[in-house]
């Protein structure tokens, strides 16, 4: 597990987290999303799949919801962020990884449909598309 963000673009211009080129999951329990990423880093080696906590992610997604300006209060990226939150007050964990093709988001997401999953979106350049 780590509480450091991977590399890359993570917010989109009104403040809004938007991991462009990266497949976002939650799953019941670490040891889900940690089996998750082990197959997703050894499918996918460039993806850099990483684990974060319930209290991380509700602590970046409630500072995103308190900061976001009006540009993003108007955007569907903004109902992720507060669908993200009630995840993480539910306990659930979360995996973030890059995946910038579409080969590669299916072989993400191969992984994670192998255990019970709550939410999984990929964020392109400017949509984010449902996976669950």
């Amino acid at each position: 597990m780590t509480d450091k963000l991977p590399d890359g673009d993570l917010f989109d211009f009104g403040g809004t987290f938007f991991p462009t080129n990266s497949v976002v999951a939650f799953f019941n329990t670490e040891a889900d999303a940690s089996s998750v990423q082990a197959e997703i880093n050894s499918a996918l080696p460039d993806a850099k799949c990483e684990v974060f906590s319930p209290k991380k992610v509700h602590a970046w997604a409630s500072d995103g919801l308190q900061n976001a300006g009006f540009i993003a209060s108007l955007g569907y990226g903004i109902r992720i962020v507060e669908k993200h939150e009630e995840l993480s007050r539910a306990g659930k964990w979360s995996i973030i990884a890059h995946a910038k093709s579409e080969d590669d988001t299916e072989t993400a997401m191969v992984a994670i449909r192998k255990k019970p999953f709550f939410q999984a979106n990929k964020y392109n350049t400017l949509t984010v598309e449902d996976l669950s």
